[in-house]
């Protein structure tokens, strides 16, 4: 049994907080590599036997020759084969150059760390793309460390990523000793269009679902419907369909509903603008990015009768799995795993594409179910999170279990 971890990340998000946690339970050394993050460094600050390695997300000259010095066969292959296919694209070779920004970065710090060929070692990649290919290549070096990476969305779905086979998969995925996916959904449209597809070893997918912790028992009451209450939690970014509820909002006159969103991103100021052409019934509060702490607290300390995801595509999304953790129904669209999240017993599932009136409608249905039905979904959503989505059970188990692996 292994008793130190380093675990890998490209960028910042909010699950990582919860690895930490975690992993702090279960190893006696943890060594978190990620950009610098104000945040990041107050939660490994709260663990004993956390050390936090932040290095700079941003590029300078330094790291630009840093990365250059890193060029290996495989990754000139890989852009090689992109050329040739016509698939190369400006971010596509950033991605490639931050493959090996990201070897350089995990090398060094192996180096300081690891004294002998990993005996001790799990070493995780918190992303199946830039760091697992950084994971993958100490193979060589700590041949009895266990190689891990997790696999969300982007990494492994081939309509968002257009280079997804140009991007060393199959070299990780067959050195990988876990291959952990957050999402049924996403780990069998993985399998079919690669593992399987191409006859790789298959002995290494697991199904680990990420969930959500909850520090408190407390529970999100219903409104009086004076107004209504909506959330919606996610980046203002294209692919959430932000607009998409302004738009269904825009269509009902009668129905007093009051929307809180949480996010920021690229997209805030010009939805802010247009949900200023909403009616009179509907109210807004753009509450901007907040600590998941304090998202935590917004449900602990609000009515919130709907929870709302309307993307294009998803892992298992996170915002969901906050919302049933307190008892908050989910209405959200059939991409990714959001069908493993929301279905008829916890909320609506609407299509991929809803439109407007599709949106609205389901909205409108759930306000005007009799409050004996609407306890119930509420009580449904609640148990689901206790069964499939509590991060105390599922992320214990999943961090004993790939310290078992020899």
């Amino acid at each position: 049994m292994k008793d130190s971890i380093i675990l890998f990340s490209h960028n910042i998000h909010a699950f990582i907080s919860n690895e930490i946690q975690f992993a702090s339970q279960e190893y006696e050394i943890v060594v978190l590599i990620a950009p610098q993050d104000d945040e990041l460094q107050a939660v490994c600050n709260q663990y004993a036997n956390v050390t936090y390695e932040p290095f700079m997300r941003s590029w300078g000259m330094k790291e630009l020759a840093e990365s250059f010095f890193q060029v290996d066969r495989r990754i000139l292959k890989e852009v090689f084969r992109a050329t040739f296919h016509k698939v190369v694209t400006v971010d596509y070779l950033k991605d490639m150059m931050y493959f090996l920004r990201c070897k350089s970065v995990l090398n060094r710090l192996c180096r300081k760390y690891i004294k002998d060929q990993g005996d001790r070692w799990v070493i995780v990649s918190l992303w199946f793309y830039e760091t697992a290919y950084a994971v993958s290549l100490l193979k060589d070096t700590y041949h009895k460390a266990t190689l891990v990476s997790l696999a969300h969305a982007f990494e492994i779905d081939g309509s968002r990523n257009k280079q997804i086979d140009y991007s060393c998969k199959e070299f990780c995925h067959e050195r990988l000793d876990y291959i952990s996916f957050i999402s049924k959904k996403r780990m069998d449209e993985y399998m079919n269009d690669h593992a399987k597809h191409w006859k790789w070893r298959v002995d290494n997918c697991h199904l680990d679902y990420l969930g959500t912790t909850k520090e408190n028992q407390a529970v999100s009451s219903p409104t009086d419907g004076n107004p209504y209450h909506i959330v919606t939690c996610s980046r203002c970014v294209e692919l959430k369909r932000i607009d998409l509820l302004i738009k269904a909002l825009s269509l009902t006159e009668k129905t007093r509903i009051h929307w809180t969103h949480i996010g920021d991103g690229v997209l805030f100021n010009e939805l802010l603008e247009m949900a200023n052409t909403l009616p009179t019934n509907i109210t807004v509060s753009w509450l901007g990015a907040l600590p998941n702490a304090e998202v935590h607290a917004f449900y602990k300390e609000h009515a919130v009768d709907i929870a709302v995801n309307l993307s294009t595509t998803e892992g298992i999304p996170v915002a969901l799995v906050e919302a049933l953790s307190y008892g908050i129904p989910i209405i959200a669209t059939d991409v990714g795993g959001n069908s493993e999240v929301c279905d008829n017993n916890v909320g609506f599932l609407l299509p991929s594409d809803p439109s407007p009136e599709e949106i609205i409608k389901s909205i409108e249905d759930f306000l005007s179910l009799e409050h004996t039905k609407r306890d119930e979904i509420r009580k449904n959503a609640l148990d689901k999170y206790e069964k499939f989505f509590n991060s105390y059970k599922n992320r214990s188990d999943f961090y004993h279990k790939i310290a078992m692996i020899e």
